[in-house]
Order: structure tokens, then sequence, then C-alpha cells
């Protein structure tokens, strides 16, 4: 009876931590939100000339324009429903971002078995990522970046929370087809769900994701790791989503646009040291911690990391013809999958702390070294992203 007991207040006390535990993290996401907010609506109306963006043209676009991504249609009700208050659009942008840190919380947490707390903490500290600023060298935040978030685009921050849910639940469907040897259907159709939704939004995500998920496949299917049927099903994930980008191209090329497979202005019209610092500043903590986990690549960070490359060779050698040649569209894929690839990195290297730090991982100087340069790197990383954050709140111009 004693045992029932206590078994029955160990059950409750673990369900009001959970609770507890949730509240304070949609609190959280909540606050980011309202702040967010005000930078926002700061851009909407361009106050004092400043705070550049591009929510005043989508705006715009939303209410007089054939819109691409489903945000516009919600942008345009959400206007029309409060009677055209500008601060709507701009809660609803701010919503975006508290949603991306809830959902970068989540999946440090449920995928990679960090702490609640610190994954909130890391998870804050991704939102404002950029690559690390070298004076002199590479004195950028944004421009030639080839990993910095984007706090100027209203559809690549509503993209943003999608593109991790689809990772979330791509996690355990990539876990489960390697180790069982099986596809689950559940998290094959979640998966399916948000890869569309994100797609609807922007579709610069899929365009990553889709090629290096073709590539891991292909990995599969001549390394005979898995069944011809299980990589094929696998695969299939993507085509609802790549279904929605004959539509968005409809609505966005014309006559007058195009697209053009070339050397892209956006990489090849620097200086050599512009062109190799854009990696330099970059790369070396991903390259570094993909490296010390290559044995332990799951819950999808393999496909994250050829994700990654292809957005990258995308922003390298397509661009749009025509009036939108200097837009730089196919670079968001580079972004957002870079986004995607640090909160793997984050995870995994957090992981190797924590084993380090309990003992399952050996003490050696190599794993000293390992995890001394790690957490320099990080800290160079987000201290370059809040003050790349810290212009954008007093309306310096983003690039």
């Amino acid at each position: 009876m004693n045992y029932k007991a206590a078994l029955k207040t160990r059950f409750k006390t673990q369900n009001e931590d959970r609770v507890r535990d949730n509240t304070i993290l949609i609190q959280a996401g909540l606050l980011i939100s309202l702040l967010t907010s005000i930078l926002f609506f700061l851009q909407a109306i361009a106050y004092n000339g400043g705070y550049m963006s591009d929510l005043p043209a989508h705006i715009n676009q939303a209410l007089y324009m054939a819109n691409y991504s489903i945000i516009f249609l919600l942008m345009k009700w959400l206007l029309v429903f409060t009677r055209y208050t500008v601060y709507s659009i701009a809660l609803l942008e701010g919503l975006t971002i508290g949603a991306a840190f809830i959902c970068t919380a989540l999946l440090l947490e449920k995928r990679f078995e960090i702490g609640r707390y610190m994954s909130m903490i890391a998870s804050f500290c991704l939102l404002p990522l950029t690559n690390i600023y070298v004076p002199v060298l590479f004195p950028r935040f944004y421009l030639g970046s080839i990993i910095s978030q984007p706090w100027h685009n209203m559809t690549y921050n509503a993209m943003r929370p999608l593109a991790i849910l689809t990772m979330i639940f791509f996690g355990p469907l990539h876990e489960i087809y390697r180790k069982e040897k099986r596809i689950s259907w559940k998290y094959w159709i979640l998966t399916c769900v948000m890869l569309v939704i994100a797609t609807s939004l922007k579709p610069n995500f899929l365009m990553g994701f889709a090629p290096g998920l073709l590539v891991f496949i292909l990995i599969d299917f001549f390394g005979k790791r898995n069944t011809f049927k299980n990589e094929f099903l696998l695969g299939c994930v993507v085509l609802p989503a790549i279904a929605v980008l004959p539509i968005q191209a409809h609505m966005l090329f014309d006559g007058m646009n195009g697209i053009v497979f070339a050397p892209s202005i956006f990489y090849f019209n620097d200086t050599i040291v512009i062109s190799v610092m854009r990696f330099v500043t970059a790369l070396p903590l991903p390259i570094m911690v993909y490296i010390h986990n290559r044995h332990r690549l799951e819950n999808g960070a393999g496909v994250a990391a050829w994700a990654y490359v292809w957005a990258v060779l995308e922003g390298m050698f397509i661009m749009e013809d025509g009036p939108r040649q200097t837009h730089g569209n196919f670079l968001w894929g580079q972004f957002i999958l870079g986004y995607v690839l640090f909160v793997y990195v984050t995870a995994m290297f957090l992981r190797d702390f924590n084993e380090y730090r309990n003992g399952n991982q050996k003490r050696t100087k190599g794993n000293r070294a390992y995890l001394t340069a790690g957490f320099i790197l990080m800290a160079l990383h987000v201290a370059s992203g809040f003050y790349y954050f810290h212009g954008i709140i007093i309306g310096a111009y983003i690039y």
C-alpha cells in the first residue's frame, strides 16, 4: 500500500514538473514574441527613416498582389480583421520568432536529451546566429555570410519554426529507418505535413532538404544498408512538398523573370579574401563537431549536413534572371539550413560536454582541447550574433 502511494506521489510530482517546465517554455516564447514584435512594428513603419526591412513591401504584397506564401494570406486576413492595424502584423512576426525558440528548445531536449533549461538557453543564443566577426578580414555580420539569420524578412521567419518541426519528426523517422529497417508511418506523415507547410511559407528549406535526403538515400543504396522499398518510401516524404513548387514558380516567374544556372554575383563578385573568410568565419565549429561525432550522426544530423552543402551550392550557382536578379532569393536556403546545421552542432556538442563531465567520454588531452575550442568558437558566434542584433534593434543598416 505504501509502495503504491509512493509511486502515485512520484508520478504526480513528475507531471507537475512537466507542466511547470512547459509553462515556463511557453511563457519565455511569448515574452520573446512580444519583445521582438516591437522591433517588427518599427520596421513596418520604417521608424525615423531607419529599420530597413521587407515588411512594408510584404504588407503591400499581402493586400494587393498574388501571393506565393500562405503567410501573406494570413497577413491579409489579420489586417482586415484588425481594421488594418499594423501592429497585428508585427505581433504575428514576433510569434514566429517565439515559435522558433520553442521548437528549437524542444528539438534539443527531445532528440538529444539536453536538459530543458540548457535547451532554452541554447535556443535563445541560436536565434541571432551569425558568422564570427573578424575585423579587417571579414568585418561583416550578414552580407556575404553563409549562416547568418535575417531579421528583415517575414516569410523567412515564418518558415524557420516549421523547418525545425520537420526535423523534430524526421529525427525518429530517420532512426527507425536506420535501426529497425522499416518506415514509421506516424513520423512519415508528420514529417511530410510539416514539410508541406514549411514549403508553402517559403520553398528554400525544401530546396536544400530534398537533395540532401537524396544523397543520404543514395549512400544507403550503394552501401546496401537498407532495402530498396524503405529507401524509396523515405524519399517519397518530400514529394507532396515538391508538388507545391510549380504553383509558387508560376506566381513568382513571368516573362520578365526566370532562373539562371551560373556563378552567382553574390559569391563571385567579392575579393578572394572575403570569399575565403565567409567559410572560415562560419564552418570551423560545425566541421570540428561533425568530425568528432562522425560515428553517431543520428536524428537526421547527417541529412542536415548534406542539405546545408546543397543549399550553399544553390546559392553559389543559381540566380534569378531579370528585375529580381539582385534580390538573392536563392540565398535563403543557406541561411535556414545553416540554422538547422548549428542546431545539430549545438546539440551534439552539449551532449559531448555532458558525457565528458559525467565520465562517459575519456578525459584525454584531445577531448579537453576539443571542448575548449568548441566553447571558444561558440562564444564568438554568440557574441557576434548579439552584437549584430543590437544593431538591428537600434535601426542600423541590415547588411
